[in-house]
This record gives C-alpha cells, structure tokens and sequence, in this order.
C-alpha cells in the first residue's frame, strides 16, 4: 500500500469509530443505504484523495441526516444539498478536511442537469413540470411523459398520451 492510500484509510478508521451507529462497508460506489444502515465506498484505489474523502463524508452526511426514499426530482436536490452542507460546515471540519463550495456546487449541478434533462418536454423541448413521482406535463402543448429512472446512464422519457 502506498502512503497516498493512508489519510483514506484513517478516516473511514476514525469514521467507523466515531459514527459507530452505522456500518462502513465495501461497493462498487459511494452510497448510502438506509434500509440497511450502511454506508457504503469504494475501493481505496487510484481515485484522488481529496475526491475519496469528501465522497465519504457527503455518504456519511446522508447517513447522519436519516435520507432515505425521495418523492419528487427536486427531493432529491434538496437531499443532497442537505448532505453537502452537513458535509462541509460540520464534519470536514472536525476531520480537518477542505471542502470547496466550487467542489460542491460542481457536484450539485450534475442533479441540476439532470432534473433540467427529465423535464424536458419529448414533443416540443419546453420545460414540463412534475407532477407525481415520475410523470411530467408540458405547459406548453400537453404533453404528458414518464423519464427512466436513469440517474448514472442514458436518460430516456416515454409519451404517456
């Protein structure tokens, strides 16, 4: 193991240690699972450390905050900015860790981008408005349409009409 990998490894020590309520375990990405109380991180590996650290942490914030399930696309914003700014204004700076706000609004708006993407109308490209879990409606032309649940793959809206 090369010395790189130690500030990641004494964090999720000092994280397992002093968040001892939830579990700290192996995955393919960093996530939070409430169902199963876990947070859960990658590999040390070759990502960047200050990446790695501030990943953990923003999990960790998820954990701490109870998220779980979310309704409506702008939930979803609105849990991660709460996990962002749990992130940086408490727990980066117990662990001595710098968090950006350029870092973390970059971050942000991969959700902003993502929302602004489900919404868009598949008829006309004006912007719709959600209106349950997965249905959007055009203001414009009436359309009516169900986005994929794609987050991390290629986004995909169906005509409900």
């Amino acid at each position: 193991m090369d010395a790189t990998n130690t500030p990641k490894i004494n964090l999720i020590n000092n994280l397992r240690q002093d968040f001892s309520q939830f579990q700290f375990e192996l995955s393919d990405n960093f996530h939070w699972s409430n169902s199963k109380n876990t947070v859960f991180y990658p590999e040390i590996g070759s990502l960047d450390n200050n990446f790695y650290n501030l990943s953990l942490l923003h999990e960790l914030a998820h954990a701490i905050l109870v998220h779980s399930n979310y309704n409506l696309d702008i939930d979803l914003l609105k849990i991660e900015t709460e996990a962002w700014d749990l992130a940086s204004k408490v727990l980066a700076p117990k662990y001595s860790i710098d968090i950006e706000d350029n870092f973390i609004q970059d971050n942000l708006d991969t959700y902003r981008d993502w929302m602004h993407h489900r919404s868009l109308c598949p008829n006309c490209n004006i912007n719709g408005f959600q209106q349950s879990d997965l249905r959007y409606k055009c203001p414009s032309c009436g359309e009516i349409w169900q986005p994929n649940e794609a987050k991390f793959t290629m986004l995909r809206r169906y005509n409900k009409k």
